[in-house]
């Protein structure tokens, strides 16, 4: 059967463009996935931000590193390139084109924001190359991950270490600006979340619900609301949490996949 008989079978014709379009399915999706990973100098958050990049390695996912010069004062790089299978990490002494760490780039991942970090992002401030490569990958359109972390003012590592006198204002201001980051599109999670925020698919929103009248039910009168916060209180239906509070999106995830109803009031 020649070409011409081909074009002529509407059902030979059909399974050739199934093959054809399966096999296109088949090489994107074994294709590796590449992603700009951001080290800011936070210690948070760190060794979990780490083994969650680890598995994203298993799964296929290319890095390409940059290090503020504030994280090499104290990460070890050495760590880092073993967990993320990489030879080389950029810093501003490493000779390169900065234009160049976002091409051909899936992802941003910061792998943990610091509070500074954080507050200049909020205002559009890119005083160094690693708020530079954030702020072009937003102008781009390419999606960012971020792990919080650090720049969390509820987390309890911070609290632990002393870092949670600020006065509530102040404390409401950096709460405010992680709000920001998330208007930004920025896709919020902590650092032991970070494998499932980069994987998942991120167009499911949070729904707006009413409050509602249980016994059962849970109030939170916290700022930002992790996943550990809903795993801690999984057997309070609904959970209520402030109106204007931060819900991560793995948070919010979980509620969902444990049929946790989240009430904003």
């Amino acid at each position: 059967m020649d070409f011409q008989d081909l074009l002529s079978d509407p059902a030979l014709l059909d399974e050739l463009i199934s093959r054809i379009a399966g096999e296109v399915l088949r090489r994107i999706n074994t294709m590796p996935k590449k992603a700009l990973v951001l080290f800011s100098g936070g210690a948070i958050g760190f060794q979990e931000a780490l083994d969650s990049l680890s598995k994203l390695t298993e799964d296929n996912w290319e890095f390409t590193v940059f290090m503020s010069d504030a994280a090499l004062g104290f990460l070890d790089q050495e760590k880092i390139k073993k967990a993320l299978k990489v030879d080389k990490i950029y810093h501003s002494g490493v000779e390169h084109n900065p234009k160049l760490l976002l091409q051909d780039i899936d992802r941003v991942i910061i792998a943990e924001m610091t509070i500074n970090t954080c507050s200049k992002i909020a205002y559009a401030i890119s005083d160094n190359e690693l708020l530079d490569q954030v702020k072009n990958a937003l102008l781009m359109g390419i999606p960012i991950t971020a792990a919080v972390d650090g720049a969390c003012p509820d987390n309890k590592v911070r609290a632990q270490m002393g870092m949670n006198k600020e006065n509530k204002r102040y404390h409401d201001l950096l709460h405010d600006h992680l709000v920001m980051l998330a208007g930004y599109g920025i896709w919020l999670c902590n650092a032991e979340d970070l494998y499932e925020a980069v994987t998942k698919k991120t167009d499911r929103k949070e729904k707006a619900k009413d409050p509602v009248g249980s016994g059962s039910g849970k109030r939170l009168e916290k700022h930002v609301i992790s996943r550990r916060d809903i795993l801690d209180n999984r057997n309070s239906n609904p959970v209520m949490i402030p109106a204007d509070s931060l819900l991560t999106h793995s948070a919010s995830d979980l509620a969902d996949e444990l049929g946790i109803q989240i009430v904003r009031v």
